[in-house]
């Protein structure tokens, strides 16, 4: 049987031995027969010893550089895996992740849409192949000024973040001089866009 006193667990057999202090109590002044009590817990109880947890070092090897995302984006997956109880997140998971998200740009849908959606259904992770291929005709104009837009500004770093259509559409506009400055030239080129 124990007792719980003070963070020290006490056997039966110190109650005992409490138990015949108190009834001698007489034979002691009280500051003795205390000072001896706890002269005796303190040499016979066992201290609490918590437990310490091991914190993997593994976040830390984790290249998160594959997802192509800004810091409040990744920040974003973190908090939404974490939310959704995807589990923890590996060099495995991070590249599959990534996988999906480039196939998924592909189709059409930007990272913001692909976290709200993603984060609105509950999923544990995200599947390319959950999502309808998006209809983008009529709105050319307004996704590629986008797309050039945030590849000029060194927000989208590879060529797979841009959709299919975009990319078609910005081969045609390079390829018949459309597009002529040598600053744009040059950041499609660095983002590997064949010219």
């Amino acid at each position: 049987m124990y007792c719980k006193s003070a963070s020290f667990y006490i056997k039966q057999k110190n109650l005992d031995y409490i138990d015949d202090q108190i009834k001698d109590k007489d034979r002691y002044n009280k500051s003795n027969w205390l000072d001896d009590l706890i002269d005796h817990l303190r040499s016979k109880a066992k201290p609490v010893i918590a437990k310490e947890k091991k914190k993997a070092t593994v976040k830390d090897e984790i290249d998160f550089s594959v997802l192509q995302m800004s810091e409040f984006e990744l920040s974003e997956v973190k908090r939404i895996r974490r939310k959704n109880k995807g589990g923890s997140l590996t060099q495995r998971v991070v590249n599959g992740l990534a996988e999906q998200f480039n196939q998924a740009a592909a189709l059409g849908y930007s990272v913001d849409e692909l976290l709200t959606e993603w984060e609105s259904r509950g999923w544990k992770s995200l599947k390319a192949e959950w999502f309808e291929p998006k209809d983008n005709a009529g709105n050319h104009e307004i996704t590629i000024h986008n797309a050039m837009k945030k590849i000029m500004a060194g927000e989208i770093t590879s060529i797979a973040r841009v959709p299919k259509p975009v990319q078609k559409e910005l081969e045609s506009l390079v390829r018949f001089g459309t597009i002529k400055k040598p600053a744009s030239l040059d950041a499609l080129a660095k983002i590997g866009f064949a010219l």
